[in-house]
């Protein structure tokens, strides 16, 4: 009987640490799709003063290898026949990809920025670009400041909550 509470307090220990990890791992995916967001929005500013562009060209020649961009991008380049170029707001972000790890005000940000993006001069465009990416960059500035101190937190409070109910349990 003592083995099986001492396994059953080992499950319990192990499975809330694991908890922990991959509370801390969703942090680095987090901050590794805001960097990709901003490679986005860097890449359509690029184009559009560099080559003037239209929307669907600039997205189809996005390319980003950051594990947690692969499905955004591909989903990209597969709405290159359709009729109309891919919205975020029209096809939805879990279509993108990009459900997981974003936060509802960044969402509003992005289909903001996405209902604009084409509609306006060339000009207006790279302005409307760099108003963007410098709301991204506060986001991802913020975000790695604070990473450190919510990763710590992460792991203390799921581990110290596994070791209580092992507490109470036993």
């Amino acid at each position: 009987c003592a083995l099986l509470r001492l396994f059953g307090a080992v499950m319990i220990v192990g499975s809330s640490a694991l908890f922990g990890i991959l509370c801390a791992k969703n942090e680095h995916r987090r901050v590794e799709q805001l960097e990709g967001i901003l490679g986005l929005l860097r890449h359509i500013r690029e184009q559009i003063s560099c080559f003037r562009r239209t929307k669907s060209k600039i997205l189809i020649s996005f390319s980003d290898t950051r594990p947690e961009m692969r499905v955004f991008v591909s989903n990209l380049h597969a709405s290159a026949g359709e009729a109309q170029p891919l919205s975020m707001a029209r096809v939805g972000y879990d279509t993108l990809g990009l459900s997981t790890f974003l936060t509802a005000g960044e969402k509003e940000q992005l289909t903001a920025y996405d209902k604009q993006f084409g509609s306006h001069d060339g000009e207006s465009e790279i302005r409307c670009c760099d108003y963007y990416i410098s709301v991204f960059t506060e986001i991802l500035e913020k975000e790695k400041k604070e990473m450190p101190g919510r990763m710590k937190l992460y792991r203390t409070l799921t581990l110290m909550g596994g070791l209580m109910l092992v507490i109470l349990l036993l």
